[in-house]
């Protein structure tokens, strides 16, 4: 179970962008519907505290079932009784609220929630080719997806590269990873040490490390392959 966890309703925009940041630095959460789970009466106290206001400051006094149930924020009650009201009728809790060990925060705005996150480590890479730089050459470009400089808990190096029409990249070899090869589409002519292998859509090469290599797009339209290092930090030796 994540240690870190949101009280979260999905028809919210607020809850839904604190949740999306939440996710997009990858980090494991455990997501609560509160109106299905709502938190208990004494864990409403104690998110309040750790808040430093009182219960009254996270009720939904503006929601329609706070008027039903004949409440007025002018009302004499106390924290407790506040609590157990919310616990009663989870519609009436304030969200989204976060909870990361002993800390909380309310994400009003979402950004708020960056303050309890910064101990919470990403247990997995996530990236988007689309959002990724592109590294151009004379003869195509290269995107990585994946390596040390990406993720520092990385152990292999991952990326798409491309080569245009009749282009070659430069001979060069991995003094310290093995590569994988996968060609997406299109198809090339790839030279491995004395061997010359024909490569289409489907076909997969392994090179190993320290043999040199490079492939010509010898088709007439860019080849794209999958390129995969066993090493996060991949190093590479030109010839040319």
């Amino acid at each position: 179970m994540a240690d870190l966890k949101i009280y979260h309703n999905p028809d919210c925009s607020k809850s839904r962008a604190t949740l999306q940041l939440i996710q997009e630095r990858g980090l494991p959460v455990n997501i609560i519907n509160y109106l299905e789970n709502p938190p208990t009466a004494a864990e409403i106290y104690g998110m309040c505290q750790e808040l430093s206001v009182r219960p009254i400051d996270i009720i939904r006094s503006k929601e329609n079932k706070f008027e039903s149930l004949g409440l007025s924020i002018d009302h004499q009650l106390t924290d407790e009784e506040w609590c157990q009201i919310m616990f009663n009728n989870p519609v009436l809790i304030e969200r989204p609220l976060v909870i990361n060990g002993d800390q909380v925060a309310l994400g009003r705005p979402p950004e708020q929630v960056l303050g309890i996150l910064g101990e919470c480590q990403p247990v997995t890479t996530l990236t988007d080719m689309d959002k990724q730089a592109s590294l151009d050459f004379d003869w195509g470009a290269i995107k990585w997806l994946c390596n040390s400089q990406i993720d520092s808990q990385a152990q292999m190096t991952f990326g798409i590269v491309h080569i245009n029409p009749g282009e070659s990249n430069p001979v060069h070899y991995h003094p310290n990873c093995e590569e994988l090869i996968y060609v997406i589409s299109g198809q090339c002519e790839h030279s491995l040490s004395s061997e010359v292998h024909q490569l289409k859509a489907g076909m997969m090469l392994r090179i190993p490390q320290g043999v040199k290599h490079n492939a010509t797009n010898n088709g007439q339209e860019p080849v794209s392959m999958v390129i995969c290092y066993s090493s996060a930090d991949r190093q590479t030796v030109f010839i040319e």
